[in-house]
């Protein structure tokens, strides 16, 4: 896959969180309640997502030689 593919891929998935973390901030708003598992459910899931995203975006940016070897160890 190309850098740019990467790229497109990391500002889709970033705006994607934003949009979940707004619909669950506005949701909360609006007075539909959600239980505190649920909540904490969701907080873990964005986690990982995040932690996700930064790992494809270290390995975007990376030289190809770096992004090879990233690849083989994963």
């Amino acid at each position: 896959m190309d850098v740019f593919v990467f790229v497109v891929i990391i500002v889709a998935i970033g705006c994607g969180t934003g949009i979940v973390t707004s619909y669950f901030e506005n949701k909360g708003k609006s007075g539909s309640k959600i239980s505190d598992a649920e909540f904490a459910e969701i907080v873990s899931k964005l986690d990982k997502t995040i932690t996700r995203v930064e790992t494809l975006e270290r390995l975007a940016l990376d030289s190809d030689q770096d992004l090879k070897r990233e690849f083989r160890n994963l």
